[in-house]
């Protein structure tokens, strides 16, 4: 079996693919938008072997096979109309995006790839997210939608950085959307949500609780004090929950059998973005260029393997799958091949291919000007652009 984990960054157009089916040696492989991502964003989601990337300065979204991840085979690209990708879901031949800016009510949409040299949109619904000001206004902007998750095939669960709930879409009408809002989370602050096995967990975004509800009626199983404040991060299987935080370096691993809760210190800074599958959980820091792998099976949940740098400024979100490997001369070959060289921080680095030039200044050291704290997740929101020139920022 392959295990994949993928990373996209704020501060780059393209997306890493790390194969850490050897732990101990993790092979990364960056892949360059195709279309460009023109200025420099992405965000990534996995399932089985198919990841979905948006731009969270734009509005594209692609999808990419990597049955064979030092071949990554291109699948399939559409454009939207949406302020931004915030948060992309990947499910089967279906991606479900939510909207980076919005006044007052940021749209998530749901896009079907199963056709993909025509992919469409099959429905959009209005939330009640918003991210306040304006895109011109200038100091940088919280994103309206920070998460997006599938609960089937036409459910999708939505949160945002300024609300204090969860609104469930239902795309069972792709025409006519149904939207229900969950305003009793029991938190204090605007949740960090990922759902598994009819199961939601959410993130007190501004206290240390994790809280974990039946996704039929929205009642409360469980709450779990997380050890971390806050909780900006959660990453859900059957048996655990994984989080991270905004002002923390360690991760939270938290059985859902009762077990007591452990943390695990993952050498990344502080900002911890987490991913989950099956027992094995992965962590990038918005102050790393590193992925980590962490064992919760073993006692106490340990660091798996060595690190892998995915030569990134800063980690905005990851996602990890395994699946079966492809057969010898299987795979895709859209992207170009190589092997692996040695890359400092662990793991082996196949180049990408030259893209779009990247700007001038990164998103992260222009929030460090401004006062700013990248590990927030905090996002900008820039007015339309013709050309590259038009977007340097000057010292």
């Amino acid at each position: 079996m392959r295990r994949v984990v993928v990373a996209g960054s704020d501060n780059d157009p393209s997306f890493a693919v790390i194969d850490f089916t050897a732990p101990g040696s993790p092979v990364v492989r960056r892949i360059p938008p195709d279309p460009a991502f023109p200025f420099g964003a992405c965000r990534v989601a996995i399932d089985g072997s198919r990841v979905a990337a948006g731009d969270s300065q734009g509005s594209d979204v692609r999808v990419v096979d990597v049955t064979d991840p030092a071949n990554p085979d291109p699948v399939a690209f559409f454009r939207t109309n949406l302020a931004g990708i915030a948060a992309i879901a990947i499910r089967g031949h279906r991606v479900a995006v939510g909207e980076v800016f919005s006044s007052s009510s940021a749209r998530v949409a749901l896009i079907d790839f199963s056709s993909p040299a025509n992919p469409g949109v099959l429905g959009i619904a209005s939330t009640p997210f918003a991210s306040g000001g304006s895109p011109s206004s200038g100091p940088p902007q919280v994103s309206a939608i920070s998460s997006v998750v599938f609960l089937s095939d036409d459910v999708v669960i939505v949160s945002g950085q300024n609300q204090l709930q969860i609104s469930q879409v239902d795309f069972s009408n792709p025409a006519s959307p149904t939207l229900t809002n969950l305003t009793q989370t029991k938190l204090g602050g605007a949740p960090a949500i990922d759902a598994k096995s009819g199961k939601i967990a959410a993130g007190d975004g501004s206290g240390s609780h994790v809280n974990l509800f039946d996704a039929a009626d929205f009642s409360l199983v469980a709450s779990f004090g997380s050890k971390l404040l806050p909780v900006t991060s959660v990453a859900l299987s059957s048996s655990f929950v994984l989080a991270g935080s905004s002002q923390d370096g360690i991760v939270s691993c938290i059985p859902l059998d009762g077990s007591p809760i452990q943390t695990v210190q993952a050498n990344l800074d502080i900002g911890l973005v987490t991913a989950i599958d099956g027992h094995i959980g992965a962590c990038g820091g918005a102050n790393s260029v590193l992925i980590r792998l962490v064992d919760l099976s073993a006692t106490p949940p340990a660091l798996l393997g060595a690190p892998a740098n995915v030569q990134f400024e800063a980690v905005t979100t990851i996602g990890i799958s395994s699946f079966p490997s492809a057969p010898p001369g299987g795979g895709g070959g859209g992207v170009g091949g190589g092997a692996g060289t040695p890359s400092t921080g662990g793991g082996g680095v196949i180049p990408p291919q030259p893209h779009f030039p990247r700007r001038p200044a990164s998103l992260r050291s222009f929030m460090i000007s401004q006062g700013l704290d990248p590990a927030l997740g905090l996002r900008i929101i820039r007015p339309p652009v013709s050309s590259i020139a038009g977007f340097i920022i000057v010292p």
